[in-house]
């Protein structure tokens, strides 16, 4: 199972591609995502929604869902 560093790992991974999508210009995306990362976090969370309102999911479902997932794995890491 992977660790919560891991699970980060991936997400700076997820984010960086993110970044690279939204900037025209590689170095200029890795930066803004270095300098203020919760902008693109946020840009990111708030494309999501519009994923699920054009797909029909229930984006808090899923946001509640991620939260659960969250303390669960935050507690099991706590308990190692």
């Amino acid at each position: 199972m992977p660790s919560n560093e891991e699970r980060a790992d991936k997400a700076a991974k997820a984010l960086r591609v993110y970044a690279r999508e939204m900037m025209t210009n590689p170095s200029a995306a890795r930066q803004e995502l270095e300098v203020d990362p919760k902008t693109v976090i946020g840009d990111l969370i708030c494309d999501i929604r519009h994923y699920c309102d054009m797909r029909g999911i229930s984006f808090d479902e899923a946001l509640l869902s991620g939260q659960t997932h969250y303390h669960a794995e935050t507690n099991e890491e706590a308990q190692v």
